[in-house]
């Protein structure tokens, strides 16, 4: 067995301490769902946290889950499935960029990408309904997933984190949500 990989480094690393302050949380991890079992394999803590880029624009964890009969291409049949798997064992998954650097917020830039566009003029629909600014919108749609993401804010601009914040107080209706991931997809679930 070839314990010259990243896991394996990763995991004797975390367990023995070899490399001092090199993971500063051993428990908080970037990987997906074959890479965490090999981990699991040379660590004696439980892992508790994976952080994954998760938002409007980049729903492949997602998708994973529901290209199945989809009109996917091949390659998207066989999904990670990262996001089951650390439901399936209790690991948090938090979500970095949940705004996508900025394009969901309320000035992001026009871009040439239709599905940014799309997805912007969905956000900013549904936030004028309710009265909300559009960051408050992206953060709601992670946090009313049924996996109890946690979206990992990148800014310290208390101006750019209440809007985040607000989130915390909109419950988005299943209605809602699902013409949000549509808007983002291209298309609608069957």
């Amino acid at each position: 067995m070839n314990r010259d990989t990243l896991e394996t480094n990763a995991g004797l690393a975390m367990t023995n301490g070899t490399h001092p302050g090199e993971f500063s949380n051993p428990s908080r991890l970037v990987f997906g769902c074959m890479s965490l079992d090999l981990l699991r394999q040379f660590v004696r803590q439980p892992l508790a946290v994976n952080q994954m880029e998760l938002h409007l624009l980049n729903t492949a964890l997602l998708d994973a889950g529901l290209v199945a009969d989809q009109g996917q291409p091949a390659a998207a049949a066989t999904p990670d499935r990262t996001l089951e798997y650390c439901r399936l064992h209790h690991i948090q998954l938090e979500a970095w960029s949940p705004l996508s650097a900025g394009q969901l917020g309320a000035d992001a830039p026009q871009t040439a990408s239709e599905r940014t566009n799309r997805t912007s003029r969905a956000v900013d629909a549904l936030a004028k309904k309710l009265g909300v600014a559009n960051e408050t919108i992206a953060i709601a749609w992670l946090l009313r997933h049924p996996a109890r993401i946690q979206p990992v804010i990148g800014t310290r601009d208390p101006g750019r984190l209440r809007p985040c914040a607000a989130a915390l107080d909109v419950s988005l209706t299943r209605e809602q949500w699902y013409r949000l991931y549509s808007a983002s997809r291209g298309r609608i679930l069957h």
